[in-house]
């Protein structure tokens, strides 16, 4: 089974498969060579899938963090929430309706900020914020990026701030964006 990743590119069309301007899409490793490969396998991204793997991301982070892999369970854990948003921006696009194309690029992004302004959530996210604990677990979770999968210095401590910022039952951030999705 080939192993997929994410596909980015300076064009949304570069691998040549097919899809429509901005589509989200998984490469499988037919795609190693880069966006620009024109034998990219791909598959179109929708709302169930960012959910599915937004639910298994957080498995996996909780995974990593009970076996002592705090750089991975931080990571994972923050792209949780990066999928769960995606798919609140992807319920706002109705079937067989040609999405914005400034909708589309800019959710190419892992801003969670600016995920949340794409979702239509700025408004929710202040009124959420007025609980105190919510808000704690705002700004542990909204200073999360992309880019931690790169730092090896992660602490137990950090890692399972965020993991609880976003998990608690109560308060935490993914609960919330699960109501909107």
């Amino acid at each position: 089974m080939a192993k997929t990743r994410a596909h980015h590119g300076p064009s949304p069309d570069a691998c040549g498969a097919g899809h429509a301007e901005g589509a989200y899409r998984l490469c499988t490793d037919a795609c190693a060579e880069g966006p620009w490969n024109r034998s990219c396998e791909s598959t179109t991204v929708n709302r169930n899938d960012f959910q599915s793997v937004s639910r298994e991301r957080l498995a996996d982070a909780r995974v990593l963090l009970r076996n002592r892999c705090f750089g991975g369970a931080y990571y994972l854990a923050g792209y949780a929430v990066e999928c769960a948003l995606k798919a609140c921006i992807a319920s706002h696009v109705r079937r067989y309706d040609f999405p914005d194309k400034r909708l589309v690029d800019d959710s190419y992004t892992h801003d969670l900020s600016k995920l949340v302004r794409l979702a239509g959530l700025e408004e929710e996210l202040k009124k959420q914020q007025s609980n105190a604990e919510f808000e704690r677990n705002w700004a542990v979770v909204k200073d999360w990026t992309e880019t931690s999968r790169y730092v090896r210095t992660v602490t137990r401590v950090k890692a399972r701030d965020l993991y609880s910022a976003i998990a608690a039952r109560r308060n935490g951030v993914l609960p919330w964006i699960k109501q909107c999705w």
